[in-house]
């Protein structure tokens, strides 16, 4: 058994926290926060859309993976002794490049997560560990023992709870001179011009994204920089690696389709936006450039890491 993991005395509530979780209080205020409450939006999409998300939402690249795990936060594999948490682990996304670089060799590695449909994908994924816990970023006091956790890793996730609270509960379960890793795939549209099939697709999807946290409005930030964090070092360390992905034209819809802000639109509403963007990946005047040579799109994309040191107390 993992052993910096603390049992279970309770059942955890599902979906509580992570990436569902979303606070009444304002956004990385000073005040402390009131009880936690489901964003029913996430909540919704999450549990019942895992197996499309594991099946769409793209891998992270291998050299934003290294340069975060090893460059930034110095964790090795071959440190028997290390122990590193996934915090919002969802369906074992970001989990499938630790395990191949060998973190589960030595129990080092163990996931938490709020959503119960989240974990029933994250457990077909990895049928023989690492282990996941059903539980918030909040919670997680009652899962990590406190200063036992050589490193903590979120992927495509803190934005849902990016609060000082939060920072507040991962800090207590670092080790002294520990590090908080964050990494997030993004949609790399600078420079492309307004006609281009990724940049239609992506603006025109964007204009339905209006009551969920979202990683590109940078609100998250918020959180380091709030004069109430007294847990983690601004400025962080961070590094931007761009790239581009192949994407068959047919895939392009269920990709957004996995958007929780999409999931919660009346299907007729989906239908519709299905055909628009059908429209533009299906467009005969798509330059050449912008195709492989079997017709598959070529799309840009940004992985951006931060590295975030705990402070010394």
């Amino acid at each position: 058994m993992y052993s910096l993991l603390r049992p279970l005395t309770r059942r955890l509530p599902a979906a509580v926290g992570g990436r569902a979780f979303t606070s009444s209080a304002t956004l990385c205020g000073s005040k402390a926060p009131s009880e936690p409450q489901v964003n029913q939006v996430s909540l919704n999409s999450f549990n019942s859309n895992h197996a499309l998300y594991d099946r769409v939402r793209p891998d992270f690249p291998a050299a934003a993976v290294d340069a975060l795990v090893t460059d930034l936060m110095h964790l090795s594999p071959h440190d028997a002794a290390a122990r590193v948490v996934e915090v919002g682990s969802g369906t074992g996304k970001f989990t499938k490049a630790l395990v191949a670089r060998g973190f589960t060799a030595h129990g080092q590695l163990a996931a938490v997560e709020p959503s119960a449909g989240m974990n029933a994908s994250f457990r077909q994924n990895f049928p023989h560990g690492p282990p996941v816990h059903e539980a918030s970023v909040y919670e997680l006091g009652q899962v990590v023992a406190d200063g036992s956790a050589d490193g903590i890793l979120i992927a495509q996730a803190f934005h849902w709870f990016g609060d000082v609270p939060a920072l507040r509960a991962l800090a207590t379960a670092l080790k002294p001179g520990a590090k908080l890793g964050l990494i997030w795939n993004y949609e790399d549209l600078d420079g492309l011009p307004a006609s281009n099939w990724q940049r239609q697709t992506t603006e025109y999807v964007w204009q339905f994204d209006k009551d969920v946290p979202q990683y590109k409005d940078m609100d998250w930030i918020a959180a380091f920089t709030d004069p109430v964090n007294q847990y983690f070092v601004y400025p962080y360390e961070e590094r931007f690696i761009t790239h581009t992905v192949v994407i068959p034209r047919d895939m392009v819809w269920p990709y957004w389709a996995s958007r929780s802000y999409i999931t919660a639109l009346p299907q007729a509403k989906q239908d519709e936006i299905r055909e628009k963007i059908e429209s533009i990946v299906y467009a005969p005047d798509i330059p050449a450039t912008d195709l492989t040579e079997n017709g598959d799109l070529i799309a840009r994309r940004g992985t951006h890491v931060v590295a975030a040191l705990k402070k010394a107390n």
